[in-house]
Protein backbone atom coordinates (compact mmCIF):
# COMPACT_ATOMS: atom_id res chain seq x y z
CA UNK A 1 0.00 0.00 0.00
CA UNK A 2 2.83 2.41 0.86
CA UNK A 3 4.54 1.82 -2.48
CA UNK A 4 1.25 2.38 -4.28
CA UNK A 5 0.67 5.68 -2.49
CA UNK A 6 4.17 6.86 -3.35
CA UNK A 7 3.72 5.94 -7.00
CA UNK A 8 0.37 7.70 -7.19
CA UNK A 9 1.62 10.91 -5.62
CA UNK A 10 5.14 11.19 -7.02
CA UNK A 11 4.44 10.21 -10.64
CA UNK A 12 2.89 13.08 -12.59
CA UNK A 13 0.82 10.83 -14.88
CA UNK A 14 -0.38 7.84 -12.86
CA UNK A 15 -2.95 9.56 -10.64
CA UNK A 16 -4.43 11.82 -13.37
CA UNK A 17 -4.92 8.82 -15.67
CA UNK A 18 -6.45 6.87 -12.81
CA UNK A 19 -8.75 9.81 -12.09
CA UNK A 20 -9.93 9.84 -15.70
CA UNK A 21 -10.55 6.09 -15.59
CA UNK A 22 -12.52 6.11 -12.34
CA UNK A 23 -14.67 9.11 -13.24
CA UNK A 24 -15.32 7.62 -16.68
CA UNK A 25 -16.42 4.29 -15.18
CA UNK A 26 -18.77 6.08 -12.79
CA UNK A 27 -20.11 8.16 -15.66
CA UNK A 28 -20.65 4.99 -17.70
CA UNK A 29 -22.39 3.35 -14.74
CA UNK A 30 -24.68 6.38 -14.53
CA UNK A 31 -25.54 6.18 -18.23
CA UNK A 32 -26.18 2.44 -18.08
CA UNK A 33 -28.43 2.99 -15.06
CA UNK A 34 -30.43 5.65 -16.89
CA UNK A 35 -30.60 4.17 -20.39
CA UNK A 36 -29.75 0.46 -19.94
CA UNK A 37 -26.68 -1.19 -21.41
CA UNK A 38 -26.33 -1.05 -25.19
CA UNK A 39 -23.59 -0.47 -27.80
CA UNK A 40 -24.99 3.02 -28.41
CA UNK A 41 -24.67 3.97 -24.75
CA UNK A 42 -21.14 2.58 -24.65
CA UNK A 43 -20.09 4.59 -27.71
CA UNK A 44 -21.79 7.78 -26.53
CA UNK A 45 -20.14 7.42 -23.13
CA UNK A 46 -16.82 8.26 -24.79
CA UNK A 47 -18.07 11.85 -24.97
CA UNK A 48 -17.45 11.95 -21.22
CA UNK A 49 -13.67 11.74 -21.63
CA UNK A 50 -13.10 15.36 -22.71
CA UNK A 51 -15.14 17.01 -19.89
CA UNK A 52 -13.57 14.66 -17.37
CA UNK A 53 -10.11 15.53 -18.69
CA UNK A 54 -10.88 19.23 -18.14
CA UNK A 55 -11.56 18.50 -14.47
CA UNK A 56 -8.55 16.22 -14.12
CA UNK A 57 -6.18 18.72 -15.77
CA UNK A 58 -6.24 20.83 -12.60
CA UNK A 59 -4.51 18.00 -10.74
CA UNK A 60 -1.27 18.86 -12.58
CA UNK A 61 -1.09 22.03 -10.51
CA UNK A 62 -0.60 19.96 -7.36
CA UNK A 63 2.08 17.61 -6.18
CA UNK A 64 2.38 14.94 -3.54
CA UNK A 65 -0.39 14.64 -1.00
CA UNK A 66 -2.17 17.72 -2.38
CA UNK A 67 -2.74 15.91 -5.67
CA UNK A 68 -4.22 12.94 -3.83
CA UNK A 69 -6.46 15.27 -1.83
CA UNK A 70 -7.68 16.97 -5.02
CA UNK A 71 -8.54 13.61 -6.53
CA UNK A 72 -10.42 12.54 -3.41
CA UNK A 73 -12.39 15.81 -3.30
CA UNK A 74 -13.33 15.53 -6.99
CA UNK A 75 -14.23 11.86 -6.57
CA UNK A 76 -16.48 12.58 -3.59
CA UNK A 77 -18.16 15.52 -5.33
CA UNK A 78 -19.00 13.64 -8.51
CA UNK A 79 -20.00 10.49 -6.64
CA UNK A 80 -22.68 12.42 -4.77
CA UNK A 81 -23.61 14.36 -7.90
CA UNK A 82 -24.03 11.18 -9.95
CA UNK A 83 -26.12 9.65 -7.20
CA UNK A 84 -28.33 12.76 -7.22
CA UNK A 85 -28.55 12.45 -11.01
CA UNK A 86 -29.83 8.89 -10.80
CA UNK A 87 -32.35 9.82 -8.10
CA UNK A 88 -33.70 12.89 -9.90
CA UNK A 89 -33.79 11.15 -13.26
CA UNK A 90 -36.09 8.51 -11.79
CA UNK A 91 -38.58 11.21 -10.86
CA UNK A 92 -38.12 13.99 -13.43
CA UNK A 93 -36.39 12.33 -16.41
CA UNK A 94 -33.56 14.84 -16.20
CA UNK A 95 -30.29 15.14 -14.33
CA UNK A 96 -29.96 17.08 -11.12
CA UNK A 97 -29.27 20.80 -11.48
CA UNK A 98 -29.62 23.96 -9.44
CA UNK A 99 -32.60 24.90 -11.59
CA UNK A 100 -34.45 21.78 -10.43
CA UNK A 101 -34.33 23.08 -6.86
CA UNK A 102 -36.60 25.96 -7.92
CA UNK A 103 -39.38 23.65 -9.11
CA UNK A 104 -42.42 23.59 -6.86
CA UNK A 105 -44.57 20.70 -5.67
CA UNK A 106 -42.39 17.96 -7.13
CA UNK A 107 -42.80 15.61 -4.18
CA UNK A 108 -45.40 13.65 -6.13
CA UNK A 109 -42.74 12.82 -8.69
CA UNK A 110 -40.74 11.07 -5.99
CA UNK A 111 -43.46 8.67 -4.92
CA UNK A 112 -41.03 5.80 -4.44
CA UNK A 113 -40.43 4.93 -0.82
CA UNK A 114 -37.19 5.75 0.94
CA UNK A 115 -36.32 2.07 1.12
CA UNK A 116 -36.51 1.82 -2.67
CA UNK A 117 -33.82 4.46 -3.09
CA UNK A 118 -31.57 2.69 -0.59
CA UNK A 119 -32.10 -0.81 -2.00
CA UNK A 120 -30.98 -0.12 -5.57
CA UNK A 121 -27.46 -0.28 -6.99
CA UNK A 122 -26.95 3.48 -7.18
CA UNK A 123 -24.79 3.36 -4.06
CA UNK A 124 -22.07 1.59 -6.02
CA UNK A 125 -20.72 5.02 -6.97
CA UNK A 126 -19.57 5.37 -3.34
CA UNK A 127 -17.88 1.98 -3.21
CA UNK A 128 -14.31 3.19 -3.73
CA UNK A 129 -14.44 6.24 -1.46
CA UNK A 130 -13.45 4.48 1.80
CA UNK A 131 -10.34 3.09 0.09
CA UNK A 132 -9.26 6.51 -1.13
CA UNK A 133 -10.00 8.06 2.25
CA UNK A 134 -7.75 5.48 3.90
CA UNK A 135 -5.00 6.18 1.36
CA UNK A 136 -5.34 9.91 1.95
CA UNK A 137 -4.82 9.52 5.70
CA UNK A 138 -2.07 6.97 5.14
CA UNK A 139 -0.22 9.28 2.75
CA UNK A 140 0.51 11.69 5.59
CA UNK A 141 3.01 9.18 7.01
CA UNK A 142 4.23 7.75 3.72
CA UNK A 143 5.08 10.73 1.54
CA UNK A 144 8.56 12.14 2.03
CA UNK A 145 8.31 15.87 1.42
CA UNK A 146 12.01 16.01 0.60
CA UNK A 147 11.29 14.06 -2.61
CA UNK A 148 8.89 16.69 -3.90
CA UNK A 149 10.19 19.10 -6.50
CA UNK A 150 10.26 22.65 -5.25
CA UNK A 151 11.08 26.04 -6.63
CA UNK A 152 9.79 28.40 -9.28
CA UNK A 153 10.97 26.22 -12.16
CA UNK A 154 9.05 23.19 -10.89
CA UNK A 155 5.91 25.28 -10.44
CA UNK A 156 6.29 26.68 -13.95
CA UNK A 157 6.50 23.16 -15.39
CA UNK A 158 3.33 22.15 -13.55
CA UNK A 159 1.52 25.24 -14.83
CA UNK A 160 2.62 24.54 -18.40
CA UNK A 161 1.51 20.92 -18.10
CA UNK A 162 -1.83 22.01 -16.70
CA UNK A 163 -2.28 24.63 -19.42
CA UNK A 164 -1.55 22.14 -22.19
CA UNK A 165 -3.86 19.46 -20.78
CA UNK A 166 -6.62 21.96 -20.04
CA UNK A 167 -6.48 23.64 -23.45
CA UNK A 168 -6.51 20.39 -25.41
CA UNK A 169 -9.34 18.80 -23.44
CA UNK A 170 -11.36 22.05 -23.37
CA UNK A 171 -11.13 22.48 -27.15
CA UNK A 172 -12.24 18.88 -27.71
CA UNK A 173 -15.09 19.35 -25.24
CA UNK A 174 -16.32 22.53 -26.93
CA UNK A 175 -16.12 20.87 -30.34
CA UNK A 176 -18.21 17.98 -29.07
CA UNK A 177 -20.82 20.23 -27.48
CA UNK A 178 -21.26 22.49 -30.51
CA UNK A 179 -21.55 19.43 -32.74
CA UNK A 180 -24.04 17.65 -30.49
CA UNK A 181 -26.20 20.78 -30.09
CA UNK A 182 -27.11 20.47 -33.79
CA UNK A 183 -28.10 16.83 -33.36
CA UNK A 184 -31.72 15.73 -33.48
CA UNK A 185 -33.05 14.97 -30.00
CA UNK A 186 -30.93 17.44 -28.05
CA UNK A 187 -34.05 19.47 -27.23
CA UNK A 188 -35.26 16.57 -25.07
CA UNK A 189 -33.93 16.80 -21.50
CA UNK A 190 -33.91 13.02 -21.27
CA UNK A 191 -31.11 12.88 -23.85
CA UNK A 192 -28.81 15.44 -22.26
CA UNK A 193 -26.95 12.97 -20.06
CA UNK A 194 -26.21 10.79 -23.07
CA UNK A 195 -25.49 13.43 -25.70
CA UNK A 196 -23.68 15.99 -23.55
CA UNK A 197 -22.23 13.46 -21.08
CA UNK A 198 -23.05 13.73 -17.36
CA UNK A 199 -20.03 15.90 -16.53
CA UNK A 200 -20.47 18.07 -19.63
CA UNK A 201 -24.16 18.57 -18.91
CA UNK A 202 -23.38 19.79 -15.40
CA UNK A 203 -20.74 22.18 -16.75
CA UNK A 204 -23.28 23.72 -19.12
CA UNK A 205 -25.92 24.00 -16.39
CA UNK A 206 -23.48 25.63 -13.99
CA UNK A 207 -22.27 28.10 -16.61
CA UNK A 208 -25.87 28.98 -17.50
CA UNK A 209 -26.75 29.40 -13.84
CA UNK A 210 -23.81 31.74 -13.22
CA UNK A 211 -24.67 33.82 -16.30
CA UNK A 212 -28.30 34.04 -15.22
CA UNK A 213 -27.29 35.11 -11.71
CA UNK A 214 -25.01 37.95 -12.81
CA UNK A 215 -27.12 39.18 -15.71
CA UNK A 216 -29.13 42.33 -14.95
CA UNK A 217 -32.51 42.82 -16.59
CA UNK A 218 -34.50 45.98 -17.16
CA UNK A 219 -38.17 46.36 -16.23
CA UNK A 220 -39.45 45.44 -19.69
CA UNK A 221 -37.47 42.20 -19.70
CA UNK A 222 -38.65 41.34 -16.19
CA UNK A 223 -42.27 41.98 -17.19
CA UNK A 224 -41.84 39.77 -20.26
CA UNK A 225 -40.40 36.96 -18.15
CA UNK A 226 -43.19 37.21 -15.59
CA UNK A 227 -45.74 37.07 -18.38
CA UNK A 228 -44.11 33.99 -19.87
CA UNK A 229 -44.08 32.21 -16.50
CA UNK A 230 -47.73 33.08 -15.92
CA UNK A 231 -48.65 31.62 -19.31
CA UNK A 232 -46.66 28.44 -18.65
CA UNK A 233 -47.34 28.06 -14.95
CA UNK A 234 -48.73 24.56 -15.40
CA UNK A 235 -45.31 23.31 -16.53
CA UNK A 236 -43.67 24.37 -13.29
CA UNK A 237 -46.20 22.98 -10.83
CA UNK A 238 -47.16 19.36 -10.43
CA UNK A 239 -50.83 18.95 -9.69
CA UNK A 240 -51.49 17.13 -6.45
CA UNK A 241 -53.40 13.92 -6.91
Amino acid sequence: MNRLIKKLTLNKWVLPLLMVGILYMKSLFLLVTLYDASPRVLIMSLLSLAPISVIVSFSFLFEGRKKLFYFFAVNVFYSFLFYADMTYFDGLNRLFSLYVLYLKNISAEFAASTSEYFMNLNFLVFLDLPVWLFMLFRSKKVIDKSLLTKGQEAMLKRIMLFGTAFAMSFIVMLTQMFTVRRTVGIENYENHALMLSPVGNHMINMASYVVDRVKSLDEDELASIRGWFNMNESHFNVDEQ
